[in-house]
């Protein structure tokens, strides 16, 4: 088993960061299952899930990531994050209308989900591993939508009523987590 998951890992470096999540994922997975079925050393299963699920936390970043990136929210949650304490609505970057934007794209994934998927993340072979990378990706989004929420629901970032129009339970919902 070692030099093959050797071998494994030595491919993995030549590819780039996300492909070679990908490529782990789905040449680990069978290889643990196959080892569950016989009474197999417990030490090499669980370092065979660890590497698993560092490959997974790995895709859910690139993938939230990703989603930020493409919703423009990346650059409003990062003045957040560092704002001085100025009111957000005069702060370049996290105007109205640039908030505004990002919730027309937020729609947009809301109504079509695969919209911002990473393309090599479709070539994951398990079903389980997809779907936990949708429900991480989707839980990091509606963590960093709520930041969002209470930075515009806040009276001293002097925004007007009316700009989100959905809560964060409400986003959470129909993100399904």
């Amino acid at each position: 088993i070692y030099p093959l998951s050797l071998h494994l890992q030595e491919t993995a470096h030549k590819l780039p960061r996300v492909d070679a999540a990908v490529y782990l994922l789905n040449n680990l997975n069978p290889l643990r299952s196959t080892l569950s079925l016989y009474q197999s050393d417990d030490k090499r299963l669980v370092e065979l899930n660890k590497r698993m699920e560092t490959c997974l936390s790995e895709l859910v970043k690139e993938q939230t990531s990703y989603i930020l990136s493409n919703l423009e929210l990346a650059p409003i949650l990062n003045i957040i994050s560092k704002n001085d304490g100025s009111p957000l609505a005069s702060v370049p970057g996290t105007h109205r209308e640039a908030i505004a934007s990002s919730m027309a794209r937020l729609d947009n994934l809301l109504a079509a989900p695969d919209l911002f998927i990473l393309p090599s993340t479709r070539l994951l072979v398990s079903s389980q591993h997809r779907k936990s990378l949708r429900t991480g990706s989707n839980q990091e989004l509606g963590n960093c939508y709520e930041i969002l929420y209470k930075a515009v629901a806040d009276p001293s970032n002097n925004y007007e009523a009316g700009i989100l129009n959905k809560t964060p339970e409400q986003i959470k919902q129909l993100l399904q987590i």
